[in-house]
Parts: C-alpha cells; structure tokens; sequence
C-alpha cells in the first residue's frame, strides 16, 4: 500500500510492506522483493520516503 501526502513544504510517500513468512516458497519471498524493488523506484525523487515494514521473514531452511 502507498499513500502520498502533500504538505506546504514537501511531499511524502508512505509504503507499507510485510515480507512473506517463513513458510512461503523462495518464489513467493523474490517476487515480493522485487514488488518492494519496483515500488520503491516509483517514488518521485523529490519526495520524501518512509517505509513502514515487517521484514522478519527468512529466507533458506536454517536459522541462525
């Protein structure tokens, strides 16, 4: 979800992103990482940016 928000001074683009789970498959866990990828490089360069994130989620079969 993206929402952009205009103030007098400058504009602000919010993304809000939850990584896949642990139990999601690779292809599911690269794709949101380019979704996330594509998002962030839609931003305008003169927008200010926050991303509001739940990247918890690992990737491979062991922790560590």
């Amino acid at each position: 979800m993206a929402v952009g928000i205009d103030t007098k001074e400058e504009c602000w683009t919010t993304l809000s992103v939850y990584a896949p789970q642990a139990g999601c498959s690779g292809s599911e866990k690269d794709e949101f990482y380019l979704c996330a990828d594509d998002a962030i490089r839609s931003v305008p360069d003169d927008h200010c940016l926050t991303i509001a994130a739940d990247l918890s989620g690992y990737v491979g079969g062991e922790r560590r």
